[in-house]
């Protein structure tokens, strides 16, 4: 079933990285004009306020994604960058595992 992903709140990219292990990391690229300063202005705002994008599957977008039939569900959150040039880079980073300090 292919449904469209929704962007959640955010949460600190210092919080996720250290709160959660990272499996995996997929850049994502854009296909026209429109994409590019959709994404754009994604990254910037993400690298502007220092946080990551929460990233849902589902009607409500609070499901996990599968990325392959019959595959693994992940937390998947969305970092952005903006180089010096005015390119951009947004990362969309998945989890399987979060880290959690014993009671």
């Amino acid at each position: 079933d292919v449904r469209p992903l929704k962007v959640g709140k955010l949460m600190s990219a210092e919080e996720a990285l250290t709160s959660f292990v990272i499996r995996a990391v997929y850049q994502i690229v854009h296909s026209d004009g429109l994409g590019h300063e959709f994404l754009r202005g994604l990254a910037e705002k993400l690298q502007n306020e220092k946080s990551v994008a929460v990233l849902g599957a589902g009607p409500k977008g609070n499901l996990p994604l599968v990325l392959k039939e019959k595959g693994s569900p992940y937390r998947a959150f969305l970092h952005g960058e903006i180089g010096e040039d005015e390119s951009y880079r947004l990362l969309l980073l998945l989890s399987n595992q979060e880290l959690k300090l014993p009671a």
